[in-house]
């Protein structure tokens, strides 16, 4: 994965497009996420993904949990069609219980039950959707989109939500910032 800083504005949204938003989570990241993550061995955990790309967090996330001694189930949404079918048969192939569903995740049409994921991986694609409402462009971040309609996956109480979110969002979007942080504490 190339590091967005060494892309210049252009560049970096016209590589966002192409791949469709898909810059999936690096595997240092994916480590310093594991090691802050503990159960208890024989503990059922529910892994969800609302942009879950190949399963590129959540089969190593889920990973380090079963060698904690966790249960693990995978679930997740993928739009794009290949990512798709490497996630679908990466279950099937190892037997694993989840599945990913071929949608849209910010689509109307996509509804997933709320409160019962027992970790959310949260890394939606970047960037602005445009909306025309009373004859005015609105332009609304799709993080924004995305957080809002699978922020309540997570349970309430003893879930938890790993956001992983680039730096320069925070800039872009102090609204966006404020929202995220009430949910969270941060950690490094």
């Amino acid at each position: 994965m190339q590091p967005v800083n060494n892309l210049s504005r252009g560049s970096q949204k016209d590589a966002n497009i192409a791949r469709l938003g898909y810059w999936p989570t690096d595997r240092q990241t994916i480590e310093a996420i594991t090691k802050k993550l503990v159960v208890q061995p024989g503990t059922p955990v529910q892994l969800f993904d609302c942009s879950c790309g190949k399963l590129d967090a959540l089969a190593p996330v889920a990973s380090a949990l079963q060698a904690m001694g966790a249960e693990t189930s995978l679930w997740g949404i993928e739009l794009h069609d290949e990512r798709f079918q490497t996630a679908h048969r990466y279950l099937n192939a190892r037997g694993i219980p989840g599945s990913v569903l071929h949608a849209d995740a910010i689509s109307p049409d996509v509804s997933v039950s709320e409160n019962w994921a027992s970790v959310s991986i949260f890394n939606p694609p970047y960037g602005e959707q445009r909306h025309e409402r009373d004859g005015q462009i609105i332009t609304v971040r799709l993080e924004r989109i995305f957080w809002t309609k699978h922020i309540a996956r997570t349970k309430r109480g003893t879930g938890i939500t790993v956001a992983i979110l680039p730096t320069q969002l925070f800039r872009a979007d102090p609204n966006l910032t404020r929202m995220i942080g009430r949910h969270f504490v941060m950690v490094y």
